[in-house]
C-alpha cells in the first residue's frame, strides 16, 4: 500500500485534505496501519515456524523409533513405543 493510496482512501473515509493538519494526521495513521499489519506477519511467521519445529521434532521421534527397532528384544519395542508416546504428551 503507498502513501497515495492511504491518502485516497482517508479522502474516501471523509477526512478534510485541505485541512492544515491533514498530512501530520495522515502520515500518523499510516504509521499505525503499517505497525498493525507488520505485528500480524510477524505471528503469522511465528506460527509457521511454531508448526515446522513441531514437524521437525515429530519427524526426529519416528526416526529415534525406528532405530530402536532395529534391535530385535522386548526392551527394544518397549522404547520404541515410548518415543512415540512422547508425541502424544
Amino acid at each position: 500500500m503507498t502513501r497515495e493510496d492511504i491518502i485516497r482512501m482517508a479522502r474516501e473515509a471523509g477526512w478534510d485534505a485541505h485541512h492544515a493538519e491533514f498530512d501530520t494526521r495522515i502520515q500518523h495513521f499510516a504509521a499505525i496501519v503499517a505497525a498493525v499489519k507488520q505485528q500480524e506477519m510477524f505471528e503469522r511467521i511465528r506460527h509457521i515456524i511454531v508448526q515446522a519445529e513441531e514437524r521437525g521434532a515429530a519427524a526426529e521421534r519416528e526416526a529415534c523409533a525406528k532405530v530402536c527397532e532395529t534391535f530385535y528384544n522386548h526392551e527394544a519395542k518397549d522404547c520404541a513405543a515410548a518415543i512415540r508416546a512422547r508425541s502424544k504428551s
